[in-house]
């Protein structure tokens, strides 16, 4: 099975998304993309995007 590709909100600490990458996820997180400021509904449209290749978490 694939696992999927994660986008992590500005509320999850940046060692769970080492720790995910640790275990063979693909795992970015707002801090990354310079997101941080956005609001929820912009941060959920930007994770489905299909250039983002994520899914929000």
């Amino acid at each position: 099975m694939t696992k999927p590709t994660l986008y992590l909100d500005h509320d999850v600490h940046l060692y769970f998304a080492a720790a995910l990458e640790r275990h063979g996820y693909e795992a970015h997180s707002t801090q990354e993309f310079n997101n941080q400021s956005l609001p929820d509904d912009a941060q959920l449209a930007f994770a489905t995007l299909p250039q983002s290749g994520t899914g929000p978490y």
